[in-house]
């Protein structure tokens, strides 16, 4: 087959016409003969004006010589060698169009392919020239994304801040209880242990061991209550944060955990609570978010419709 440099159409001849690199023109007289002529793929169709001139002798695809705009490019079934294909029995019934039958093996793959290809066929009807090759470019996918993230990431930026803002007024409020609680525990385990010792003292056990082992179980029951209390609060606080955690991704949390300390309950002196030791109670997990995901899944939706439309316009007219 030859090889051809050129394909060219008149804006009111849809007949397509092959030019090899010695000038010479072929008609092609099906979608399927164009394809073929170009090793199976759309070419590039210039669209000519009047000043066209097709020399004389040129022949059609089939070999036959061309005898004017009659050629079509609708991959409609060729003609048979024995009769020409039936004209359509009213003028107002379009020709049945479709793509050649086995191209795919797949019959619905097939119907689409051809109806795809008779709205091609009529663009080029129109004078309109179709552009086959689309190269998108990363740099021209980033740039969907990144016009997706403009449009998007404002809405989820301020969903973030909402549960930033909430996760650290709860935080703030709970270790400020948590502090109230130790203090008032303090105070009654003070209290209890002086009037302890003004009940042994009274008694005449000021010295007795019963009266140290007395305040040694006040001091063990005060701990006990204290550590349950630390747990608690500790508990409360790593929930909130591992929530908050789950929804906007450990990057996208960015924050500190409070310091929460259990002290160490003392029988000296007056008695009271001396030392801290710190609780451990959140640890990140380095994990994405949902609401992380849900932006991701928006703004690769909202590029998919940037591509969709910038392929749209390119293929449309190439004139």
């Amino acid at each position: 087959m030859p090889q051809y440099s050129l394909y060219v159409k008149k804006a009111n001849d849809p007949t397509v016409f092959a030019v090899t690199a010695d000038g010479k023109f072929v008609a092609m007289e099906s979608w399927s003969d164009l394809l073929a002529s170009n090793g199976g793929t759309a070419p590039q169709i210039q669209t000519r004006g009047d000043e066209l001139q097709i020399p004389a002798g040129t022949l059609t695809s089939s070999g036959k010589p061309y005898e004017g705009a009659q050629q079509a490019t609708a991959p409609a079934p060729a003609p048979t060698a024995t009769a020409p294909a039936p004209a359509p029995q009213q003028a107002t019934e379009a020709p049945q169009e479709a793509a050649p039958t086995g191209v795919t093996g797949n019959a619905q793959l097939d119907d689409l392919l051809g109806q795809y290809q008779t709205y091609l066929d009529n663009l080029i009807s129109q004078g309109q020239t179709v552009n086959p090759n689309i190269e998108i470019t990363p740099d021209v996918l980033k740039g969907f994304l990144d016009q997706a993230g403009t449009e998007i990431s404002p809405y989820y930026q301020e969903q973030a801040k909402i549960i930033k803002d909430d996760v650290s007024r709860s935080l703030d409020g709970l270790t400020k209880r948590y502090e109230l609680e130790k203090q008032s525990s303090e105070a009654n385990f003070k209290a209890n242990l002086a009037q302890s010792r003004e009940v042994a003292a009274g008694a005449g056990r000021a010295q007795s061991g019963f009266r140290f082992q007395d305040e040694a179980n006040q001091a063990a029951g005060a701990q006990r209550s204290l550590d349950f209390m630390g747990l608690g609060y500790g508990e409360q606080a790593g929930n909130t944060l591992r929530t908050a955690e789950r929804t906007l991704g450990t990057a996208g949390l960015g924050m500190t955990a409070p310091t929460l300390s259990t002290p160490t309950v003392s029988t000296a002196g007056t008695g009271g609570f001396t030392g801290s030791r710190t609780m451990d109670f959140y640890s990140p997990s380095n994990i994405s978010g949902s609401l992380q995901r849900e932006q991701m899944t928006a703004e690769q939706l909202r590029a998919n419709e940037l591509e969709q439309t910038y392929r749209y316009n390119r293929t449309l007219n190439f004139a």
